[in-house]
């Protein structure tokens, strides 16, 4: 029985568990959900009886038994819930079974003891534990006439029930999430004919699901529906002949092959979240022109009469760097304010519409966000009017420079400096590049967090002030006189000093699994200093990395992902899988975390999922 996190923020969690390599192949797959809020759980759909002893352990791993409180039977199907009385058996003696009440007089066959909750046709809504809201929501006629999807208003998640559903052959999913739509629709469409019963149920469900949002569908088999799919699988849906409209549809077979791709045309691959990896930037060359260049420059002029002034929000790094640089120079911002990206997701951070943020995840009360991350826009639901995205840019400095107005805005802004900052944010460096940095590229790595300088004091001046100063620095001095300066310089000597101290330390903690190498830092005491991308010198037999460290106070454990600069084959949408666990990123990098109690689980499977990839 495999699981997955499908969503997690703070204690409220949804834990998805299914694809039991080990049941009788005639037995059809379904998918068990677990939704927890604090210290209560609602279980939704147990499961058949068949597969019950696999569901409950790995439930039990995941979830303390007596924090289930609520058990939700979407409709009377016997692989929803005819294992009810086992759980009946190993849970709480309160626990509330919630069940359509056209289907109570039946349901009660399987369990006449328990505590049933007759849900009305029009729905109801369920409140547990820590804030935890489920609302039912009525999906009748698809495929039961008395039938509920469940939605979570916090996590943006909707179980559907069979709707969404497919019977797909194990040798054709990769975990639990649609990969590839267009190939995923061969499984959706015979199901969906034969069991979805009535066009205008269909069309009031589809409303009633616009209409709140879900950015994930956990259907009860099949794969799940995250980013941009969840729009293709509704308006797929949408366009479905159903129920009397069909004259003759095929239920699937379990067994049936996928459908061989034309010759010479690669599968189409339409379901990642996050944009795909940077276009290559060599040194000296112009990116393609941009859909946003000079956009902005009619704003730039009415800001700037204005006398207005905003602080900026960004990261502490290269790339931040050269945003600020170009935000001075447009004398724009009076105040700039380093955060993680986390700070902006969890809303951590103050913010009114003085602020404009770059490279940060999109808080709505900015008055302009620059991205070129195009999971950003997926995750916050599509465009947004104060949000400048190009995911076509190498940087986020980029595209600042292009929205507005490029040379032609930044006279006075080297353009050696953009192409460097382009090289580093897509990290398209050389061999040479990273076990010798000179330059531009030498800078960026002592101003990377990832490097690990802060970890170390004794500096004369903080992070914060050498920020600060090379933003007028980077305006006024060439490459060579900024690695001059004392502040910077040493930190190189640092730099310089740990090199063979990390290298050591990188061989030794580091284990392969396939194309996968496993930097475990957890037990180390001191963790060097270091380029980030050494790894892949030291182990150019690997295409993606996973650096394991302890969180801040070591309360939790951090997992942080990479692919390779140089063999960049790893199919893995690094982004999608952070997202998966609670994290996020792009298609090439990104991180999750886990309570210190799970991280092993927690690893393994990401381990499972990033050495399996294809």
């Amino acid at each position: 029985m495999r699981s997955e996190v499908v969503f997690r923020d703070g204690t409220q969690s949804w834990l998805i568990f299914g694809q039991d390599s080990g049941k009788p192949p005639d037995l059809v797959d379904s998918n068990q959900v677990v939704v927890r809020a604090g210290n209560e759980a609602v279980l939704i759909d147990p499961g058949g009886v068949e597969i019950f002893p696999a569901v409950f352990d790995g439930i039990e791993r995941e979830v303390p038994l007596a924090d289930i409180k609520h058990v939700i039977l979407t409709h009377e199907d016997p692989d929803a819930g005819s294992s009810l009385p086992l759980w009946r058996e190993v849970c709480v003696d309160e626990l509330k079974v919630h069940v359509p009440w056209l289907w109570l007089g039946y349901v009660t066959h399987y369990d006449r003891e328990a505590d049933f909750v007759a849900v009305p046709d029009e729905g109801m809504e369920i409140r547990f534990g820590e804030g935890g809201r489920l609302q039912l929501i009525p999906a009748h006629y698809l495929h039961s006439p008395g039938n509920f999807s469940v939605f979570d208003p916090a996590a943006k998640v909707l179980f559907s029930g069979d709707i969404g559903g497919a019977l797909v052959p194990p040798d054709d999913r990769d975990g639990f999430t649609v990969r590839d739509f267009d190939r995923h629709v061969q499984y959706l469409t015979g199901f969906h004919q034969r069991w979805m019963g009535s066009p205008a149920a269909r069309d009031d469900w589809i409303r009633r699901v616009r209409d709140l949002g879900p950015e994930i569908i956990v259907p009860q088999r099949g794969l799940v529906f995250t980013g941009a799919n969840v729009g293709r699988f509704l308006n797929w849906f949408e366009s479905l002949e159903i129920g009397l409209a069909v004259k003759g549809g095929t239920p699937q077979r379990l067994s049936a092959p996928p459908a061989p791709e034309p010759a010479g045309e690669p599968a189409a691959d339409s379901t990642p979240p996050a944009p795909e990896p940077k276009p290559e930037v060599k040194k000296g060359a112009k990116p393609d022109e941009s859909p946003i260049m000079g956009a902005g420059k009619p704003l730039a002029r009415a800001l700037k009469e204005s006398g207005r002034q905003f602080r900026l929000i960004t990261r502490s790094d290269f790339d931040g760097l050269v945003c600020a640089v170009l935000f001075e120079e447009m004398e724009l911002i009076d105040d700039i304010l380093f955060v993680h990206p986390r700070q902006m997701q969890y809303g951590e951070v103050d913010l009114t519409d003085n602020d404009i943020s770059t490279n940060v995840p999109l808080d709505e009360r900015v008055y302009l966000a620059f991205d070129h991350h195009l999971s950003e826009m997926e995750r916050v639901g599509g465009k947004k009017d104060n949000h400048v995205i190009d995911p076509t840019a190498p940087s986020a400095a980029r595209v600042v420079y292009n929205y507005f107005g490029g040379e032609e805005g930044f006279p006075y802004v080297s353009g050696e400096l953009m192409d460097a900052v382009d090289q580093a944010d897509s990290a398209q460096y050389e061999m040479d590049d990273v076990l010798n940095p000179q330059g531009w590229a030498l800078l960026n790595f002592i101003m990377d967090p990832r490097t690990g300088l802060g970890r170390f004091r004794g500096f004369r001046i903080p992070n914060y002030e050498l920020m600060m100063g090379l933003i007028e620095d980077c305006r006024n001095f060439t490459i060579e006189e900024i690695l001059e300066l004392p502040d910077v310089k040493e930190r190189i000597d640092l730099y310089n000093e740990h090199r063979p101290k990390f290298e050591e330390q990188l061989r030794r903690c580091t284990t392969m699994h396939d194309k996968l190498a496993v930097i475990d830092m957890r037990k180390e005491t001191d963790i060097y200093c270091g380029n980030r991308f050494l790894i892949y010198a030291l182990f150019p037999e690997c295409n993606i990395s996973m650096h394991v460290v302890m969180g801040k106070q070591d309360k939790n454990t951090v997992f942080a992902v990479g692919k390779s600069i140089f063999d960049r084959s790893s199919p893995v949408n690094v982004g999608e899988l952070m997202l998966r666990f609670g994290g996020g990123g792009h298609r090439a990098a990104g991180t999750c975390q886990a309570d210190n109690p799970i991280a092993e689980e927690t690893m393994a499977e990401l381990i499972h999922r990033m050495s399996t990839a294809t």
